[in-house]
């Protein structure tokens, strides 16, 4: 038996005979096979497979159908980097073996879609030491189309132990994509650096597969798609860092996708563990459209929306941190689809949800504030819409909330529908709370024991059957319309009078009739009487002595003249 070896300097003796087993050893694989050689003589070696049917090739063609690295052996082997250069120069496919490969400047691969294959992220190791003068990127992918593909490989990048952002190491991206469409990665590894794939200009069709990441400021980046992009099981987690460096990975600076211009963004099956999960915004291009499923937005929440239209759903985000909150929109249409949003830690401003412009949709799911004092969604922009239905609000029954579970400071007009909130047995808080007069419709909500609370004289907002059994509740007519009504409790005083604080405006103008009634010796319902309505107040008399009262007020939008 022979050895036929790719390694540099290797001797390639004693000489292959006829009828000698060959082991080829090139770029990592291996290849057995029988050599028919003429003896002496000139003609080539061949090797044929012993399988049924297997032919006899030409031991050249066999070793060159694999195209290595290794075959461009350059000295010094300390550094790879001009090796490199040749291999991606031949615009063919080929293999990087397992080792370690030191490159010190930018490679530059043709766009003619080769596939360039590692033997894994952790063990084809492409180190870069210092930040190379210059360089675009280390794996540099010029334009054109099919682009190339780079799997099963790993970029480690030197970074000195510190928690200091302004000590790390600026290094240029690990790969990057110029107007290069149909690009793809899958299963490597970007460590350490400070940006890990990105996409310049139109890299439409790429695709992303397992892709693992720490890098600082963007672990994946894009604007100027045009077509489809796919980021599949993203892994983004301080993978290989220090305890300190892990600090600067939880910061605000780092983003795990970052997307200006993206024409039908599709993540799927991820799990982001940095400072901020994904940032939308709008660049000189435009702005991103696209769905996320299945991702884990795990104890930093992080999902930032300026612009674009984003569909989130079926996923998890958690909070353990006071200095993050879940989801940040000030921008764009994000639609939120049974999503389960879990705080263990009181969020940024005290809010899961904040909404200041846009539009909101959040469908179904569930708020899980029973570890934390927080509020499910915070309204305050004067532009904003929203529309809340379906959402179960999971609270803890012995806690005082210090908020309302749906706040709204400010907005253009909303919709909370069939939204639930867990009763409280010796805790507080109150469901809602509108301190604006703004077109927001509660109908259909179910909140025993919570309230809703009204900061004003307010014209617009509309309470369509909800129920809170009795604490501050509005319970509207069937159906839609002009007709409202509201609902207090409250205790005659020593004289059988009472007197409620009903908070309508131009009540005397808006009046359609009043129900009371208080509780008789016997136990029975006794009407009571009606003296006055003032714009501020309904005053009733002829109640039992200190009985519990209730008053059923109804009344409309429109003013009428007496």
């Amino acid at each position: 038996m022979s050895l036929l070896t790719d390694l540099p300097g290797e001797d390639l003796s004693p000489p292959i005979l006829a009828s000698d087993q060959v082991v080829i050893v090139r770029g990592g694989r291996t290849y057995l096979g029988d050599a028919n050689l003429t003896w002496p003589g000139s003609a080539a070696a061949s090797v044929t497979q012993p399988d049924t049917g297997a032919v006899a090739r030409p031991v050249t063609g066999k070793v060159l159908e694999t195209l290595s690295v290794w075959d461009f052996w350059v000295a010094p082997a300390t550094d790879a980097t001009a090796m490199l250069r040749l291999f991606a120069a031949t615009g063919r496919s080929g293999i990087i073996p397992a080792g370690d490969y030191v490159v010190s400047g930018q490679i530059d691969w043709p766009s003619l879609g080769q596939v360039i294959r590692g033997e894994g992220r952790t063990k084809t190791r492409i180190l870069i030491n210092s930040p190379p003068a210059g360089a675009q990127a280390i794996f540099n992918v010029l334009a054109g189309e099919p682009s190339t593909q780079f799997e099963d490989i790993g970029f480690y990048f030197a970074q000195p132990d510190t928690s200091v952002r302004a000590n790390l190491n600026v290094y240029p991206p690990a790969i990057q994509y110029n107007a290069a469409p149909r690009g793809r990665v899958s299963r490597i590894r970007t460590q350490g650096g400070t940006r890990g794939v990105v996409l310049v200009g139109n890299c439409g069709g790429f695709t992303s597969q397992g892709h693992e990441s720490s890098c600082f400021v963007t672990n994946m980046e894009m604007d100027g798609c045009l077509d489809s992009v796919r980021i599949q099981a993203p892994h983004f987690w301080p993978f290989g860092l220090t305890t300190n460096q892990q600090q600067i990975f939880y910061d605000d600076s780092c983003y795990g996708v970052h997307s200006g211009r993206c024409d039908d963004l599709k993540i799927s099956d991820g799990i982001v563990f940095a400072g901020r999960a994904f940032r939308f915004y709008r660049s000189a291009s435009g702005s991103t459209f696209g769905t996320i499923t299945g991702q884990d937005f795990d104890n930093f929440g992080g999902l930032f929306v300026e612009a674009g239209n984003i569909v989130v759903a079926g996923f998890v985000t958690t909070l353990g941190n006071t200095s993050k909150r879940h989801i940040t929109q000030s921008g764009g249409v994000l639609t939120l689809a049974a999503p389960y949003i879990r705080t263990d830690a009181v969020p940024l401003n005290g809010s899961c949800i904040s909404l200041t412009g846009g539009h909101l949709s959040l469908a179904g799911g569930t708020i899980d504030s029973r570890n934390a004092d927080s509020r499910a969604l915070l309204v305050q922009g004067s532009a904003a819409t929203f529309d809340v239905v379906g959402t179960s609000i999971l609270l803890d029954p012995a806690r005082d909330y210090s908020s309302a579970q749906i706040y709204i400071a400010d907005c253009a007009g909303g919709t909370v529908a069939g939204v639930s909130a867990t009763p409280p047995t010796t805790g507080s808080g109150s469901f809602a709370a509108v301190a604006a007069d703004r077109a927001v419709v509660f109908n259909g909500n179910r909140h025993s024991g919570r309230g809703i609370d009204i900061g004003g004289n307010y014209l617009l907002p509309l309470f369509l059957d909800n129920y809170s059994g009795g604490t501050r509740d509005f319970i509207g007519s069937v159906g839609s319309g002009p007709v409202r009504r509201k609902r207090f409790t409250g205790t005659a005083d020593a004289s059988g009078n009472y007197s409620v604080a009903h908070g309508i405006a131009n009540a005397d103008q808006r009046l359609l009739g009043v129900q009371a009634y208080c509780k008789s010796a016997s136990g029975t319902a006794q009407p009571i009487i009606l003296t006055s309505v003032t714009d501020t107040t309904a005053t009733f008399s002829g109640a039992v002595a200190s009985s519990p009262v209730r008053v059923l007020i109804s009344y409309g939008d429109e003013l009428h003249a007496w």
